[in-house]
């Protein structure tokens, strides 16, 4: 079966790894992109919509938690809060623990707003909104806020020892590197945004060796030498994936370990194969190398060229099984339709449908992708919002509104790109569960599909 190295346009996280010689998953979020954070145990009250936080205050109607990926409180993050008709009437931050409580309407809703780091590139503009909530919820997300700090300048890392150098005798995977790197002697890394340390890890060819060396000071503006050693070399045990139950149509297969370090950022490892026959049911990926306190996620799909079926697992740092990981694509009915497009250009109004022949899930879950402009004049930068409500057969995604203060989150125009998700989380009948997921590290299976407007 071979297999081939491209990008996955509909997981959560859209920079990935690049794969290795041994074959070594999607999303998007993303966005959601990465892992969830530890659950939200401990979390303290932070300020409410009145501005009257603490134990003194008004009796909070909701709570909004933000953790990033290594489950570190989001601080400072703005958190709105609107009536049932998006109608914004209030505004505050996380707290210290990351938390916020506000003063919620039944049938209202929320919206976090941050800049989101990512692995390479210029960050992005991200704003999360969650509508027709009851009062009292628990809003719990991953938020992986942008380093308000320059970025260091660039290591250059040296490599030598494994003959021939220039050839792909050997792999090597970087945390928070878009692509890993084959037979070259020197390479340009600036890190992990936010995180002092990173992980790097050499895959022997044929692949069934590796030499670790976790958790790197980073030297920014140095020469950093790494000597590949086949005498330090240990096993590497891979990860297989048994597939079942391939959807009629699928083109694609798709995995990526994540290995979400507790220092920060993650290192992630893909494997693809093109389906052309019955037998290509099973994926192969290298294990990955986590510090303690870290954990993994397996992100699953089964796609086409603008859909696909997708499935995220959550592992703690030492449960990752050794026998193939069984995945049964999951029957997650696909948003099959959006509408004309209508509302304001800042408060976007998305018609959608189910696919007729399905049922509801949990929570249907819009994004919406565009450019808007920086505060310099004549630039921009990416931008994403994305919208949960809960799951019907037919329904009207009329997005919040964001206050003009909020410059660079809302659109400008109506050109962007939408991805229509319904998320499921089995056993569970509940928006929240669905909105949660990532946070709560509960295993969960959308279905995805990309449309372009105008």
């Amino acid at each position: 079966m071979a297999h081939t190295r491209s990008p996955m346009m509909l997981f959560f996280s859209p920079r990935l790894a690049r794969l290795a010689p041994i074959a070594p998953i999607l999303l998007l979020v993303a966005a959601c992109g990465g892992g969830g954070a530890a659950g939200p145990g401990g979390a303290s009250p932070g300020t409410t919509a009145t501005g009257t936080g603490g134990s003194g205050g008004a009796i909070p109607q909701a709570r909004v938690i933000l953790r990033d990926h290594a489950g570190r409180p989001a601080t400072g993050v703005d958190v709105l809060v609107h009536d049932a008709d998006g109608k914004t009437t209030a505004q505050t931050k996380t707290g210290k623990t990351g938390a916020a409580n506000v003063d919620l309407v039944k049938g209202g809703g929320v919206t976090a707003l941050w800049i989101a780091a990512q692995d390479l590139g210029a960050p992005e503009y991200t704003a999360v909104s969650v509508v027709g909530l009851e009062q009292g919820a628990e809003i719990r997300l991953v938020a992986d806020v942008a380093d308000t700090a320059a970025p260091p300048a660039s290591s250059s890392l040296s490599f030598t020892g494994v003959p021939p150098l220039q050839s792909s005798s050997w792999d090597i995977v970087l945390s928070c590197f878009q692509e890993s790197t084959t037979g070259e002697q020197v390479l340009s890394y600036s890190g992990c945004p936010g995180s002092s340390t990173y992980d790097l890890v050499a895959f022997l060819a044929p692949g069934d060796q590796r030499i670790s060396f976790p958790a790197q000071a980073l030297q920014p503006g140095q020469m950093v030498h790494f000597s590949l050693d086949p005498a330090r070399a240990e096993a590497a045990p891979t990860i297989g994936v048994a597939i079942k139950a391939i959807p009629a149509g699928t083109t694609r297969l798709e995995a990526l370990l994540s290995a979400n370090r507790p220092e920060g950022g993650h290192t992630r490892y893909l494997a693809s194969s093109d389906v052309t026959t019955p037998q290509d049911t099973t994926l192969q990926m290298g294990r990955l190398i986590v510090s303690p306190g870290g954990s993994f996620d397996v992100d699953l799909g089964a796609t086409t060229a603008t859909s696909g079926v997708h499935t995220r697992l959550y592992f703690a740092e030492n449960a990752l099984p050794s026998s193939p990981i069984p995945w049964s694509v999951p029957t997650v009915t696909a948003v099959a339709k959006i509408g004309t497009v209508g509302g304001s250009t800042s408060r976007p109004e998305v018609p959608w449908s189910l696919d007729v022949a399905g049922a509801p899930a949990d929570a249907v879950r819009i994004q919406l992708a565009y450019q808007a402009s920086d505060p310099a004049p004549g630039t921009k930068h990416a931008s994403r919002w994305t919208i949960h409500q809960i799951s019907t057969t037919a329904g009207l995604s009329i997005f919040p509104e964001i206050p003009a203060s909020f410059a660079g989150f809302a659109p400008e125009s109506a050109a962007f790109t939408v991805v229509a998700d319904q998320i499921d989380v089995p056993t569970k009948d509940s928006l929240l569960a669905a909105v949660n997921a990532d946070f709560d590290r509960v295993d969960v299976s959308f279905a995805s599909s990309a449309f372009t407007v105008p």
